[in-house]
């Protein structure tokens, strides 16, 4: 029953794939997004709630799905395609044809592992060029943003006192409300929205989105993930040079003025701004005192072992993680907890390499539209400076986190409002 169940599932997201793309992301964010705003930090939290049969989950044979119908997709279109936009997505390809041999290569070994290792790690990833491909028309383009808009403004909002009653209303980073895979939405968010407002001359953030931000100011002081913050202030940082804002003296008394009431507001319902955000800054500079940060460094200095046995290749797909750290006398079966050492463990230095060259033709993508001078309407200088930003907050996120669906549906989203990527000039 349940196999005859996945059959049906996968016609019909290949159905939706092809011709109903936004009702398919639609899908996706309740089945993949939704339930870890809700529940993942909470007892109640499951890993196996979407699943179909073993090793096939609703969200999984989404993704597959998006694969499948945009490899032809891209193969059609892409001699009408100008020279740049068309490297940006055949670069995208080779790098997606070495992961298959990553795959096809352990099937001997691990049989079906070796797919499941993909699905879970490197699958999701093909979301920002299936978006690019198939949301081309403005009408589609303004039904995903608004889509953006409700799961990182609202959703959080909607939800918050579920989580507070499944997990209690404890405060700091030991008793989280959110992981860091959903709060790295937050900093995009709000950037997207200044974004707009500042090259649309619109007005972004009315009462509702204002209160909107107040929340995830404080949820991310709250929750204090590291890798969140650092990125808000770079984000902010690289907006601050892309979009020429002048900084007035008024402006950062402003910001010091109410990040101040806000300690102190936090500091009455129990937060100890001391150890959950001051002392966590130690993980950067001085890693070694810091716990969660020592048994990073001391699994990838092992890793690192391993990785040099197979430096070009990697180990490809389908072995389980299962690392002797000596240091703490313990074997440590999570991922390595970052993109890069897990790409270079698992496709080497060749899979990175190609991942990198994607990366890098799409910021030169996104940088030869920001220096255009006049352009066919500033629809494209949004895209292009939230692209920018995008990718630079997503590769400093990957130093300790893996890929996350936020990123890329926002990378993707930046990529089909660009400028015309069916254009020939």
């Amino acid at each position: 029953m349940s196999f005859l169940l996945l059959i049906v599932i996968i016609l019909i997201s290949l159905g939706m794939a092809q011709f109903k793309p936004f009702w398919l992301v639609f899908f996706f964010m309740i089945t993949a997004v939704m339930p870890n705003i809700a529940f993942a930090t909470t007892p109640f939290w499951n890993e196996e709630y979407a699943q179909i049969t073993r090793g096939f989950y609703v969200y999984d044979v989404i993704l597959l799905a998006m694969m499948i119908v945009m490899i032809p997709r891209w193969w059609k279109e892409r001699h009408r395609m100008g020279v740049k936009v068309r490297r940006l997505f055949d670069s995208f390809f080779f790098f997606l044809g070495w992961l298959f041999f990553e795959i096809i290569r352990n099937i001997p070994q691990y049989g079906l592992s070796s797919f499941g290792e993909f699905r879970y790690e490197y699958l999701m990833l093909v979301m920002p060029i299936y978006v690019a491909l198939y949301f081309k028309d403005e009408s589609i383009q303004k039904r995903l943003l608004g889509l953006i808009k409700f799961y990182i403004f609202f959703l959080p909002i909607l939800v918050f006192p579920i989580v507070g009653s499944l997990k209690g209303f404890q405060f700091g980073s030991q008793d989280r409300f959110y992981t860091a895979a959903i709060e790295i939405g937050y900093p995009l968010g709000i950037l997207l929205l200044l974004v707009r407002q500042k090259y649309l001359k619109t007005i972004e953030f009315n009462i509702f989105y204002i209160f909107s931000l107040v929340f995830i100011v404080i949820i991310m002081l709250i929750d204090s993930h590291r890798s969140v913050m650092i990125s808000v202030v770079i984000g902010f940082f690289i907006y601050i040079l892309l979009g020429k804002v002048k900084i007035s003296f008024r402006m950062i008394a402003a910001i010091l003025v109410l990040t101040a009431v806000g300690v102190y507001v936090l500091s009455l319902i129990g937060f100890n701004y001391q150890y959950d955000f001051i002392s966590r800054i130690q993980a950067y500079t001085q890693p070694e005192n810091d716990e969660t940060s020592k048994w990073r460094l001391e699994l990838w200095t092992v890793l690192m072992v391993d990785i040099l046995k197979k430096p070009w290749t990697g180990s490809g797909f389908g072995g389980w993680w299962n690392i002797y750290v000596p240091e703490i006398n313990q074997n440590i079966t999570a991922t390595p907890h970052s993109f890069y050492m897990q790409s270079l463990s698992r496709i080497g230095v060749i899979g990175l390499f190609l991942y990198l060259v994607f990366i890098y033709r799409c910021t030169i993508y996104f940088f030869q539209i920001y220096v255009i001078k006049i352009i066919k309407n500033n629809y494209n200088k949004v895209a292009a400076v939230i692209g920018i930003i995008t990718i630079i907050i997503m590769h400093v996120f990957f130093i300790t986190y893996t890929p996350v669906y936020y990123i890329l549906i926002i990378l993707g989203y930046s990529i089909a409002t660009s400028l015309d990527i069916h254009s020939t000039s």
